[in-house]
């Protein structure tokens, strides 16, 4: 009787340490998120705060997981002028910001794991007109020589692109207004040469599929104009699933924009399409709309070749 009592409650102490370390696991999971969240909070008013007090307009901007927000500016027809900035912490009242480059560099990001910028710049538009380039980034003032993506792809001009930790490149190919080959592309370009220019999207009669940013396991996020009818623009959300990406789904409740990039794992960035704001939004809130994915959030490579 002794041994089945003690029995017992050997088996409801482990009962309970199991239940208590759950519920660990699960507040250590809800403290991160908070953390997350609150760094993106701040994050985001600093964004705001520094673009209205300097009078910029974002045609890009892409956040270094250090910390240092990288910003093209839009391109003003008065002074004829554009730049390319790193601000080195936009949560401080009076951050530094270093001009990278002001010849043209009407697109620039980071790669998610911040190993890399990539940047376009019009060093001659009647020669050479717009190039791609990607150096290897440490810290401002260490970067490594440049590498013409456009060259080694040997594609049209490339716009509004994102590069995943997996070192896959994501871009927008335009190759002219009546191509048939516009659209989102894919490459490997982690190393050189870049490999493959695999066709994701291309554009269609109605529409335009571009700015993509890979969110999860097999998911992209893209911007989709319509051609004819501004009612089908939107952000919209695709998944790969047996060999092919599928339909992409608009996500509702976000207003058009284009431009996205990781603040962190949780939060994205983008620029809204009617007013230029820049726009702050959680993943897990887009996610939801899709609940079969909701839980993907490891970003495993994806085989280019199928």
């Amino acid at each position: 009787m002794r041994f089945m009592i003690n029995f017992i409650f050997l088996c409801l102490l482990v009962l309970s340490l199991q239940v208590n370390a759950q519920e660990t696991t699960g507040s250590n999971n809800k403290d991160s998120e908070k953390q997350l969240d609150t760094i993106g909070e701040s994050i985001e008013n600093g964004v705001n705060q520094f673009l209205y007090k300097n009078g910029i307009v974002p045609t890009t901007i892409s956040y270094h997981p250090n910390g240092e927000v990288l910003i093209s500016t839009q391109y003003s027809k008065e002074t004829k002028s554009q730049y390319m900035i790193l601000v080195d912490d936009v949560t401080q009242d009076e951050p530094t910001v270093d001009t990278l480059s002001t010849v043209r560099p009407n697109r620039s990001k980071f790669s998610d794991d911040g190993e890399f910028i990539i940047y376009n710049e019009i060093e001659d538009k009647g020669k050479k007109g717009q190039q791609t380039y990607l150096r290897k980034y440490s810290s401002l003032g260490q970067m490594e020589r440049k590498r013409n993506l456009k060259e080694e792809l040997n594609l049209g001009s490339l716009y509004y692109f994102s590069m995943d930790k997996d070192g896959i490149f994501y871009y927008y190919a335009f190759f002219g207004s009546t191509s048939d080959k516009n659209g989102i592309y894919a490459s490997m370009c982690s190393s050189e040469p870049c490999t493959g220019a695999i066709p994701i999207y291309l554009d269609t009669e109605e529409l335009i599929y571009f700015s993509p940013l890979r969110i999860g396991r097999n998911m992209l996020l893209m911007a989709v104009q319509g051609k004819n009818d501004s009612r089908l623009n939107g952000i919209y959300f695709a998944r790969y699933r047996d060999g092919r990406w599928r339909l992409p789904l608009k996500v509702q409740g976000l207003r058009y924009g284009y431009s996205f990039d990781f603040v962190n794992d949780n939060i994205i960035s983008y620029k809204e399409a009617v007013t230029g704001n820049v726009i702050f939004v959680r993943l897990d809130e887009i996610l939801k709309a899709f609940p079969e994915d909701a839980s993907e959030r490891r970003r495993n490579p994806l085989n280019l070749n199928q």
